[in-house]
């Protein structure tokens, strides 16, 4: 009996190290900032549906996302969701902070033991009291509580600001492709001096300098630039790099 209890706690010892090493792991990571696209969007306890709502997000509010789940994206809690923690877990020290007492404390959605968990903490983390409830205090959420959010309420900051400085300058977002084909100059040259034909008789138009291209006429190249809509009759390629194959 005793070696099954030696067993047990073994196991239990390895589980909660390898639980916080992942949970370590997470915390550094952020694989974008994100901005909320609509008003009132439920932040989830998990990624689903039918799980507890913890707080909402309005349009144009920011937040990092963590990863991703299918539909759902992970992400750190903003500042107006609701954080408790157990009194006995923390010492209040100055002000309307309290240091934690212990390693891998949970923070919980209400002051519950059975609510659920947003984030951990872990000895000597500093956190901030909103109040008093009973034997929990309210805090802010610290920087490792999490929730979820539908893909489809959240934008990439990134992507928005390419988004709106081609809306800005009235010009598409241009996308960057490879090609390789048979170069020749063309006849008419109001547009391009120089077109490329693939094997599949596809014809792309190069914009570069005329010299450069003509250096490379009747060869086979492989061609790198943007292009403003691959899919669109005799696309004009911006040249950025070319090779010959032949």
């Amino acid at each position: 009996m005793r070696l099954v209890n030696r067993i047990l706690i073994l196991l239990f010892v390895f589980l909660t190290a390898t639980c916080y090493v992942c949970f370590a792991q997470e915390q550094k990571q952020r694989l974008f900032q994100g901005e909320v696209n609509a008003d009132d969007i439920n932040i989830r306890s998990d990624s689903t549906m039918g799980s507890e709502i913890i707080c909402k997000m309005n349009k144009n509010e920011s937040i990092d996302v963590i990863t991703q789940a299918y539909d759902w994206y992970k992400i750190r809690l903003p500042q107006n969701a609701p954080s408790f923690i157990k009194k006995d877990l923390v010492s209040p020290t100055e002000g309307k902070t309290a240091k934690v007492l212990k390693d891998n404390v949970n923070i919980r959605l209400r002051p519950d033991t059975a609510s659920a968990i947003l984030g951990r903490v872990n000895t000597d983390d500093t956190v901030n009291i909103l109040e008093e409830n009973g034997e929990w205090y309210k805090i802010e959420p610290v920087k490792n509580s999490f929730g979820w959010i539908h893909k489809n309420f959240l934008n990439k900051v990134q992507e928005k600001k390419i988004k709106l400085a081609s809306e800005k300058n009235n010009e598409p977002i241009k996308e960057t492709i490879t090609v390789e084909g048979l170069i020749k100059p063309k006849t008419i040259t109001s547009v391009a001096t120089h077109k490329l034909t693939t094997e599949d008789r596809k014809l792309y138009l190069l914009n570069s300098s005329q010299e450069d291209l003509s250096s490379f006429n009747n060869r086979r190249v492989k061609i790198s630039g943007k292009v403003d809509d691959p899919t669109k009759p005799n696309p004009i390629i911006e040249v950025e790099k070319i090779e010959a194959l032949d």
